[in-house]
């Protein structure tokens, strides 16, 4: 019996000093710049979208997903950005996706663009 009660402590002890949140990678995710444009191959009216990701946790990013916002005074168009570039602990990695629009003369709201969600493996 008093070893049973040794074991579960035992496990119990190195439970709670292996938190599980500890070993989830996590970041901070930032827009850094936006512009609008009209391409040159398509002629469409588009959205560059700018943002970094740093890597604020204890390990290794090796996938990361990011969605983001583009509202115009028409619409509201949302895209995610995928990458598989590793980020190390404490690193930072900038990525860019662009948003065509629709109509050419749709015009960005002036906070319209925004982070809508992450996700990182």
């Amino acid at each position: 019996m008093r070893q049973i009660r040794l074991v579960t402590a035992l496990i119990a002890l190195l439970g709670a000093g292996c938190r599980n949140e500890s070993w989830y990678p996590s970041a901070d995710v930032r827009i850094e710049q936006r512009y609008e444009y009209v391409s040159a191959q398509t002629g469409a009216k588009q959205m560059a979208v700018t943002f970094t990701v740093h890597n604020t946790s204890r390990v290794s990013i090796l996938n990361s997903a990011v969605t983001f916002r583009v509202k115009t005074d028409k619409r509201e168009y949302i895209q995610t950005v995928s990458s598989a570039i590793k980020i190390i602990p404490g690193g930072t990695i900038a990525l860019t996706a662009a948003v065509a629009y629709l109509d050419a003369d749709e015009e960005a709201e002036p906070d319209g663009v925004a982070l809508y969600g992450s996700f990182f493996e």
